[in-house]
C-alpha cells in the first residue's frame, strides 16, 4: 500500500512561560524561534519497480513439440541453484497473472510488455490482487524444441537472464500457450505459434510496513496542534485588549500560559512519535531497496 506524505509544523522543546509585561514578545519568541522543525515523512513507491527486457522472438518452423509449465519452472530453477540462487516459489496470482498475459496476447494480436491499452506487469499483479515491492516479467514468442530449449533461450538473453538470476525475486508464475498469431500481430508466416510468459515477483509482506496506527495518531496530534495554535493566537489577541483590566489580564494570562504548557506537551509527545515513525520508515525504505 501508499503512505502519504506528512508535513508538521512541531514545538519540538517543551518549556513552561510565564508571563511578563510584554505577553506579544512571549507569543512572538514562541512562534519564531528554533523550538519548531519541520518534518517530512515519504514511503517509497512500491510500485515502481517493474523489471522487463524486450520481448525475445525465436522460430516459427513448425515444430510438433509440448511446452509446459512444470518443465519451464523446473529449467528455470535448476538455472538458478547452478549459480547458488534458491528456487523460485510459484504463485497462484502470478500464474494466473502469466495466464491472463498471454491469452491476452493472443487475442489482441500483440507481443509487447504493455498492453495496447496500456497495461503492464505491475498492473497484471495488482489486477489478481498480487501485492509487491518488485516484479518482472520475460516473454517468448515461438516454436522451441522443449522447455529447455526455451529457458536457454532467455538464458541467452542478457536482460532476460537478469530476471531469471535476480536474487531479490522469490517468486514466480509461468504460463505456456500455443494458438494462432497473424503475421500483422508479428509472426513471420502466420499460423500456430507458443507464447510463453514468466512473471517474476518480491511480495510486499517480505517488508514491514510502517505502522498505520502511529501514522493515525500523528495524524490526530497535528490536528490538536493546529487548533491549539489557533486557541494560542485568539488568546494573545484576548489578553492584548485588556491590558488596562488587571484582574481580567491575570486571570486570562493564567489560562494562556496553561495553554502553552499543554501545547509544548502535545508538541513533544508528537515529535518523539515523529521519530518513532521516521525509524520505521527508514527501516522499510532500505528494505525496499534491497
Amino acid at each position: 500500500m501508499r503512505f502519504k506524505t506528512l508535513l508538521f509544523l512541531l514545538l519540538v522543546a517543551g518549556a513552561v512561560y510565564y508571563w511578563r509585561a510584554d505577553l506579544a514578545i512571549i507569543f512572538s519568541e514562541i512562534r519564531q524561534s528554533d523550538r519548531f522543525a519541520t518534518v517530512q515523512l515519504a514511503v517509497t513507491d512500491l510500485k515502481e519497480k517493474v523489471l522487463t527486457s524486450t520481448p525475445l522472438r525465436g522460430s516459427f518452423v513448425t515444430r510438433d513439440t509440448v511446452l509446459t509449465v512444470e518443465g519451464v519452472v523446473r529449467e528455470t530453477n535448476a538455472r538458478r541453484a547452478a549459480e547458488g540462487l534458491p528456487p523460485l516459489r510459484v504463485n497462484a496470482q502470478l500464474s494466473v497473472a502469466a495466464s491472463n498475459k498471454a491469452a491476452d496476447m493472443f487475442a489482441r494480436q500483440y507481443f509487447e510488455h504493455e498492453s495496447p491499452t496500456g497495461e503492464g506487469p505491475g498492473e497484471l499483479a495488482e489486477e489478481v490482487g498480487y501485492q509487491f515491492l518488485m516484479v518482472g516479467e520475460n516473454l517468448a514468442l515461438g516454436n522451441y524444441d522443449d522447455d529447455a530449449d526455451l529457458v536457454t533461450a532467455w538464458m541467452n538473453s542478457p536482460g532476460h537472464r537478469a530476471n531469471i538470476m535476480h536474487d531479490r525475486f522469490m517468486e514466480i508464475g509461468v504460463a505456456v500457450q500455443k494458438g494462432e498469431f497473424s503475421a500483422e500481430g508479428g509472426s513471420a508466416s502466420g499460423g500456430e505459434v507458443w507464447m510463453a510468459v514468466q512473471e517474476f515477483g518480491v511480495p510486499a509482506s517480505v517488508c514491514e510496513s510502517p505502522s498505520e496506527s502511529l501514522l493515525l495518531l500523528l495524524e490526530g496530534n497535528k490536528n490538536k496542534i493546529d487548533q491549539l495554535e489557533r486557541e494560542l493566537q485568539n488568546r494573545k489577541e484576548e489578553l492584548d485588549k485588556e491590558r488596562g483590566n488587571r484582574q481580567r489580564h491575570e486571570q486570562l494570562r493564567g489560562e494562556y500560559n496553561a495553554l502553552v504548557e499543554e501545547y509544548n506537551k502535545l508538541a513533544d509527545a508528537t515529535k518523539e512519535l515523529v521519530e518513532s515513525y521516521n525509524a520505521e520508515v527508514r527501516e522499510f525504505n532500505e528494505c525496499v531497496a534491497g
